[in-house]
């Protein structure tokens, strides 16, 4: 499974975010995505964002409770995470 897509608005320490890993030259994910920057700069948030989606989707760690995500609880958080299933 390979990530190819990451999208995100009001979601507390982070800015919105729309981010493309698909590569325009093979037109599929990349093989590694690499997440840097300086120290607080939500690099660890936006880690532990994209398992949270995923635990959403297929629970198997622990719980998941929106309300700590929220930048603005009355407007509340989106997320869209795109994933590529493939053969191997």
């Amino acid at each position: 499974m390979k990530l190819s897509r990451l999208a995100c608005r009001g979601v507390a320490s982070l800015p919105d975010l729309d981010c493309d890993f698909v590569s325009p030259a093979t037109g599929r994910p990349h093989e590694l995505v690499v997440i840097a920057g300086p120290a607080a700069t939500g690099k660890t948030r936006l880690c532990d964002l994209m398992l949270a989606v995923l635990e959403v989707v297929a629970p198997y760690h622990g719980i998941v409770r929106a309300p700590d995500w929220y930048a603005d609880a009355e407007r509340g958080a989106r997320v869209e995470l795109g994933l590529v299933v493939d053969d191997g």
